[in-house]
């Protein structure tokens, strides 16, 4: 005997992102590699900013690493410069940026 599925519309197994709403783009989430490459940076160099606990926020699901576009987006502004000795985002005591100096990067 064959049992037949009916697929609705709604039911289809590919989400394409294009058709995703303006709000759920905004909530990607980069891969380690998309990381590197943004940065520039080795995927080994993005490993080791995270084991040492600098760089962005991340998320850890079933083993995989994610990072948040918004996480990225607000460490990079913190790590922002106008020039070498002002810093634009506001100073913490212990800000990513100040971290990162003793970082071979």
């Amino acid at each position: 005997m064959e049992i037949f599925v009916h697929r609705t519309s709604s039911q289809t197994p590919y989400r394409n992102p294009s058709q995703d709403s303006p709000s759920t783009q905004n909530q990607r989430h980069l891969t380690q590699r998309e990381l590197a490459d943004r940065w520039n940076k080795s995927e080994a160099t993005i490993e080791r900013y995270r084991s040492d606990g600098v760089g962005p926020r991340f998320l850890k699901i079933g083993g995989a690493v994610r990072y948040r576009l918004e996480d990225i987006e607000a460490f990079e502004r913190e790590c922002l410069y106008d020039n070498p000795h002002t810093r634009c985002a506001a100073s913490a005591s212990q800000s990513p940026s100040s971290i990162l100096q003793g970082v071979n990067v």
